[in-house]
């Protein structure tokens, strides 16, 4: 059976490998830094489920209401995840957009997307 994280991988186009340098120079995987994000928004209690499902940077911003229900996260914290979340993608928008605008060799990243 596939897990939840698994099943957004399947019905994605793309895998992005979520990997940074800690301070002391080793390696991080996206796990642990969806379990800093947990404990930074206040909800460290989901960081079990979190990794029993797969789920990490890389598809933290295809899950739905319906996913989180499904992942046992109550109504109240289904919310704030939802907009944190939102925050993320906010956040990593203009970077992304800078990426891709080098990537495709336009001057307007607003070309690229």
């Amino acid at each position: 059976m596939l897990t939840l994280s698994h099943r957004k991988l399947l019905s994605s186009k793309a895998m992005v490998v979520n990997v940074a340098e800690t301070p002391g120079g080793r390696r991080r995987g996206a796990m642990g830094d969806v379990t800093e994000w947990l404990e930074s928004i206040g909800l460290s209690e989901y960081v079990q489920r979190f990794v029993e499902n797969g789920i990490d940077l890389s598809v933290l911003g295809d899950l739905t209401e319906q996913d989180l229900k499904e992942l046992g996260v109550l109504l109240g914290h289904r919310r704030k995840l939802l907009r944190a979340i939102a925050e993320l993608d906010d956040a990593a928008r203009p970077s992304l957009r800078k990426q891709l605008s080098n990537r495709c060799g336009r001057t307007k990243a607003s070309d690229a997307i």
